[in-house]
């Protein structure tokens, strides 16, 4: 090894003994976020696997109803009529990549086998973290432009936010700007597909003050079947509560004042606040003002119908290593995860913004 290593001799320790050793211990100051909210849902929870289908996810959307219920005497003629209830609402498939590569001139590569593995462990461990971070950063997007082909749809292309200051609460959400559509379905014809959406003005209890429209969000967003139906997504509601950190702070101030006996714990109240048994996280992509300007986002996104397409086999798949085709003494390593997000009924999330100007 003094010698150095040959770029097949390199690829041959790669291939033998990567997957046995552990990823290197050492501080890393490289990351800039503090949480990683949709990753673990992404991950770990909410993966539906995709085959076929030409790379992109179809799924039936009830969107109507006959409507023929009606009280009758007796003898009356009976007349059916048949409508097309149904609609096709489609997602595709989105590619993330993330890379590695190795210089076989690099000095920390004469030092054994022991210690090449060691430095390409840790640059795997770094391409699979570039991933992660590109999936939360792109899950929280505010929204993406029609002729993008390549990035996967964020939440907020379902999930829009109060359209203006002069517009009352309601299922307001509806395309996504630019878009004909929301996941294959004309929100415009199909108002049920929006999502739900409010302004307030200040941290009251009564309208228009944020307490009042918190609650009317999760009253309005609660749907029940009238009748058991093989439903693809449960009644039962579970929801992941984010926002900002100003406005979360606003949120535990309130409490704060309806409650006398606070204790002598300095983090009362200044942890995140409990909604409905269910923390209200603290989502740093809110606080970019470059995007959301004033409006404090507040967003309920009920993971009950939220779920994360993804393509078997390419689950952060691995291929490489191998020589790079313009640099001879190269070689790369690439990691590729395909998947997408879906929103089976984006009328059971909402979105609250802050309007000092709000009329409605």
């Amino acid at each position: 090894m003094a010698n150095g290593m040959s770029v097949d001799k390199l690829i041959e320790v790669i291939n033998t003994t990567l997957e046995t050793v552990e990823p290197p211990s050492y501080e890393d100051l490289s990351r800039t976020r503090q949480k990683y909210i949709a990753a673990k849902q992404i991950l770990k929870k909410r993966r539906k696997q995709l085959r076929g289908l030409g790379g992109t996810y179809r799924w039936d959307v009830k969107v109507t109803n006959h409507g023929q219920a009606e009280h009758v005497g007796a003898y009356e003629v009976e007349q059916v009529t048949v409508k097309d209830m149904f609609m096709k609402a489609n997602v595709p498939v989105r590619v993330t990549r993330g890379k590695y590569a190795f210089d076989i001139m690099e000095e920390e590569l004469n030092g054994g086998p022991e210690q090449v593995v060691d430095v390409i462990k840790a640059r795997e461990v770094d391409a699979y973290g570039d991933v992660v971070d590109k999936i939360e950063q792109s899950f929280w997007a505010p929204g993406i432009d029609v002729t993008d082909d390549k990035t996967p749809w964020p939440i907020h292309h379902t999930i829009r936010p109060h359209p203006s200051a002069s517009t009352p609460p309601g299922f307001n959400g509806g395309n996504p700007p630019g878009w004909p559509d929301k996941q294959g379905i004309n929100c415009s014809a199909v108002t049920r597909f929006n999502n739900w959406t409010a302004g307030w003005k200040d941290m009251s209890d009564v309208s228009p003050g944020f307490i009042y429209r918190l609650n009317e969000a999760m009253d309005r967003t609660h749907f029940q079947a009238p009748y058991p139906y093989p439903n693809r997504s449960p009644e039962e509601d579970d929801y992941m509560f984010l926002t900002g950190y100003a406005l979360r702070q606003q949120i535990n101030q309130w409490l704060r004042r309806q409650n006398d006996n606070i204790g002598r714990d300095l983090r009362n109240f200044f942890g995140d606040p409990m909604l409905n048994g269910t923390p209200v996280q603290w989502l740093e992509d809110y606080d970019d003002v470059g995007v959301w300007g004033t409006t404090m986002p507040f967003i309920g996104l009920n993971f009950s119908v939220i779920e994360v397409l993804q393509v078997p086999g390419w689950d952060f798949k691995r291929i490489g290593p191998e020589k790079a085709p313009m640099q001879k003494t190269v070689v790369e390593c690439f990691i590729y995860k395909m998947w997408n997000t879906i929103n089976r009924d984006p009328s059971r999330s909402f979105m609250l913004n802050y309007f000092a100007d709000l009329s409605a």
